[in-house]
């Protein structure tokens, strides 16, 4: 299933060939104070990295993900000119396989782990959520945090969201997993 990828990767693959200048955004400054110092933090849904650069930038060991990667191509040189810790990988969250072998890899991976999903959950369908949440429990075994950001309506629809209703994804996590929500 490739929910609106064309159209995504038309708008990003573009983009992401300059390095991002634009500021963090304020999931990225949350988690960037809230997670253990030493953890390494997955990006998923990164988009053209700006979060994943500025993360990087402030010593952080990041992890990138998109289902269109090569959109954070130029963050990952910004990175490597600068001698930051980041890579960018492909996860597609609606497919399973690209969910379960990336979740089995990360899972072994050493010390504490963070997922940032900024815009995921409101921007994907209900096989993407579930997608990500399965991701977050294979990723996160043993302990660790997803910080969400997700537009729930109000004001002007922001470009490829979908008002997400919380109790309704909180009653859908897959079971083994656990969300909490935070206002």
């Amino acid at each position: 299933m490739t929910f609106f990828r064309r159209e995504w990767e038309r708008r990003m693959i573009r983009a992401g060939a300059r390095v991002p200048q634009g500021k963090p955004s304020g999931l990225a400054r949350y988690v960037a104070q809230e997670a253990p110092a030493g953890a390494t933090i997955f990006d998923v849904g990164a988009g053209l990295g700006t979060d994943a650069l500025w993360l990087a930038g402030e010593g952080r060991t990041v992890r990138a993900y998109d289902y269109v990667p090569r959109a954070s191509r130029g963050a990952l040189r910004g990175a490597t000119q600068r001698g930051h810790d980041l890579s960018v990988r492909a996860l597609n969250l609606t497919d399973y396989r690209s969910v379960l072998s990336e979740g089995a890899r990360v899972v072994r991976e050493p010390g504490e782990r963070v997922i940032l999903a900024r815009h995921v959950l409101d921007a994907t369908n209900g096989p993407g959520r579930d997608g990500l949440l399965r991701f977050a429990a294979l990723a996160l075994r043993g302990g660790g945090t997803l910080y969400a950001d997700v537009w729930t309506g109000g004001g002007e629809q922001p470009y490829g969201l979908r008002p997400l209703d919380i109790d309704q994804a909180g009653r859908d996590s897959p079971r083994g997993t656990a969300a909490r929500w935070c206002p």
